[in-house]
């Protein structure tokens, strides 16, 4: 009977010291990445766009505007502020393309799989949006 007692407790304490560690940043926990929605625009069909300040969170990127320009990410790839891609509620739009031109790495697994994009140690995936309509009633305001 000691020797069950002896196990179990010596399992416990495994499983202790494994919590401290992963808490402490000494062995890393892997994480399911944060999933953001992709859509996509006539003019470029095919072509996948994440909202920018999503990206730029998720991959700890800067953002920096001015009044002609937009900065974005650690290679500063410049937009022209006038040309963004933009919603009626304003949200900024960036392709996927342009996020792999600012520094970060496109993964795909295999086809039929979600695309990742990572920088470093952040990283989130990417689905494409089914498309649809809200009629907010109250506001008599339409969006897609």
């Amino acid at each position: 009977m000691t020797s069950l007692v002896a196990g179990r407790s010596g399992f416990l304490l495994c499983k202790l010291a494994l919590a401290f560690f992963c808490v402490m940043g000494i062995l890393p926990v892997q994480a399911a990445p944060k999933v953001i929605e992709a859509i996509t625009f006539d003019v470029e069909q095919g072509q996948l766009y994440v909202p920018m300040e999503d990206a730029a969170r998720e991959l700890e990127w800067k953002i920096e505007r001015y009044s002609k320009t937009v900065l974005f990410g650690p290679q500063k790839l410049k937009f022209a502020a006038a040309s963004m891609r933009r919603l009626l509620d304003g949200t900024e739009w960036v392709s996927v393309a342009d996020l792999q031109k600012s520094g970060a790495e496109l993964a795909t697994a295999q086809t039929g799989r979600p695309l990742i994009v990572l920088h470093g140690r952040s990283s989130f995936e990417v689905v494409k949006a089914v498309k649809r309509v809200e009629v907010d009633l109250t506001k008599q305001q339409q969006s897609a």
